[in-house]
């Protein structure tokens, strides 16, 4: 099949868009906020998984830096934003699929994340 040209166009013009306002910096982190980033004292729980035995550590079972970021901007969006205190946030754990770097932090990590 030929290309669309006037297509190619457009969708070119929009993952330039996309780029650039991705690349926009949201804020900054002094340290990563990962996974594999368990509280002060706080040992990783570790379960089997699959394959039989293999095992499963981080946020899926675990309380960590990332699952807690995550948690804390749910409840200050409510906030802040919504306009509706709340007195506890939670989402699934295996919502965090991706960590945040040190440093400045962009709005296509925090889409990653």
């Amino acid at each position: 099949a030929a290309e669309d040209v006037q297509a190619r166009a457009r969708l070119d013009a929009l993952h330039d868009v996309v780029v650039e306002r991705l690349g926009v910096v949201a804020g900054y982190a002094t340290a990563a906020v990962g996974g594999e980033d368990y509280l002060a004292g706080e040992p990783c729980v570790c379960r089997g998984g699959e394959p039989a035995g293999a095992p499963v550590c981080g946020c899926w079972v675990s309380e960590c830096a990332a699952n807690n970021l995550v948690a804390d901007a749910l409840q200050w969006y409510a906030a802040e934003i919504g306009g509706h205190p709340v007195d506890v946030a939670y989402h699934n754990a295996g919502a965090v699929r991706a960590d945040l770097p040190a440093g400045a932090i962009r709005k296509e990590h925090v889409l990653k994340m």
